[in-house]
């Protein structure tokens, strides 16, 4: 099962751009500090991170293509972070497909 999360955002106090406001809101549900997790997810690629527990972790200037153009993105990603026997990370994998955990 796939989760699509859409996020709604009223009028901000503060008016920023359109990607700063998109931004603040996934902060509410995602990380740039891997360690620091705040929403769980579980990785559903087919790889051999399948079912593993990561968190949404957040990207920005990810580089995508729209329309034959190349254009600087805000990507959101499930991190799963691999760890050796005595316990410590050694691989982190980005799992594009995913579903989150509900609290």
């Amino acid at each position: 099962m796939l989760l699509t999360m859409a996020l709604v955002t009223g009028h901000p106090a503060h008016a920023g751009t359109q990607r700063e406001n998109l931004e603040r809101e996934l902060s509410r549900f995602t990380t740039i500090d891997v360690s620091r997790p705040k929403t769980i997810c579980v990785c559903q690629d087919g790889s051999k991170f399948d079912g593993g527990i990561g968190s949404l972790f957040q990207f920005r200037d990810a580089i995508t293509e729209l329309n034959g153009v190349l254009v600087s993105a805000t990507a959101v990603v499930c991190s799963v972070l691999g760890f050796d026997v005595q316990d410590r990370p050694v691989e982190t994998y980005n799992c594009l497909t995913f579903a989150v955990l509900s609290r």
